[in-house]
């Protein structure tokens, strides 16, 4: 499935794109939930791809201990989705 071209839309409507990459500098936490938004989370082996990265208006990263070397992406997603939402509008 290429996602290049429906984000590539969602980002000139202005939607973050945002990006979870264990190298990052940014953390998730410092993301504006307010404003709307699409998160992509890459697999735990080959992570996102280069042309996934370059479209992302943000890379963040999930803090985590030392000892861990990655999250299951199902493990990845629960920090960042378990935030509290905006109301709908």
């Amino acid at each position: 499935m290429d996602l290049a071209q429906p984000l590539t839309e969602f980002k000139n409507q202005g939607i973050q794109i945002i990006a979870t990459v264990p190298t990052a500098q940014q953390t998730f936490w410092e993301i504006d939930f307010q404003q709307p938004m699409v998160l992509l989370f890459g697999s735990e082996g080959q992570g996102l791809s280069s042309e996934l990265l370059n479209l992302a208006s943000h890379q963040v990263t999930i803090p985590q201990s030392p000892q861990v070397e990655s999250l299951n992406v199902a493990i990845a997603v629960l920090p960042i989705t378990s935030r509290p939402l905006p109301p709908l509008r």
